[in-house]
């Protein structure tokens, strides 16, 4: 299936970077997700080819979703059924991950839809990022133990539960690493775990690569020697 689109522009303000493009491990790929162009004159034009072959060919099992934005209203309308459609069509898993509702002090907007919080959607499998637990201020184990065998992919991460979508290192912040990492040793999930942290604010080089060891360290620690979580 493919779509093609050619959309125009002329405001007044500078125009933003905004695309994105990331993997999520060795046996996994992350789904796109569009945005709107904001901000200076300007022509855009995208050709898009949806088939979970493309995922095969790389030799990855799973796909992870982020649901659609409130205002990808035909996305969105389309989301949960169009992933029933290529799941029949596909060995391919294909995962939706839990995301948060944006916050400005008070304020608070629910930005994605169908829901935020996926436990409750109609995926029949899930990916859950432990910073988005943190930002959305819900218990992760709760949604571990609710999603039982849809949970098919864990992005690996710690946050502090600000308003912000941290990404730590885990054990550096408040969610339940460890804990979670152990009860998928004794459930025998049989998933993947990849480490997704943000790095941005180490200083140099060495601070990153240090960053990333502990990050890794900590996922050996708790998933192969399997050590009594931290209380």
């Amino acid at each position: 299936r493919a779509r093609a689109r050619f959309p125009a522009q002329r405001p007044r303000a500078l125009l933003l970077a905004a695309a994105q493009v990331g993997r999520g491990g060795l046996d996994a790929v992350r789904g796109f997700y569009e945005r709107e162009f904001t901000g200076d004159r300007g022509f855009s034009g995208t050709f898009e080819v949806y088939s979970p072959d493309v995922t095969a060919e790389l030799g990855a099992r799973t796909v992870v979703v982020h649901p659609p934005f409130r205002w990808q209203r035909d996305y969105a309308r389309e989301f949960v059924s169009g992933l029933a459609h290529m799941s029949e069509d596909s060995d391919i898993v294909f995962a939706v991950e839990n995301m948060f509702p944006w916050r400005a002090g008070s304020r608070e907007l629910v930005a994605y839809a169908p829901e935020v919080n996926v436990v409750d959607g109609d995926y029949p499998f899930v990916t859950l990022d432990l910073s988005h637990t943190a930002t959305a201020q819900t218990d992760a184990m709760q949604m571990y133990e609710k999603l039982g065998d849809r949970l098919a992919h864990v992005h690996l991460d710690d946050g502090s539960g600000s308003g912000w979508d941290e990404h730590l290192v885990p054990g550096r912040g408040g969610q339940p690493c460890a804990q979670l990492l152990e009860r998928l040793i004794a459930d025998k999930y049989r998933g993947t775990v990849v480490l997704e942290i943000n790095t941005r604010r180490a200083l140099t080089p060495q601070a990153r690569e240090a960053d990333l060891a502990e990050a890794l360290a900590f996922a050996r620690l708790h998933l192969l020697n399997g050590s009594p979580a931290a209380l």
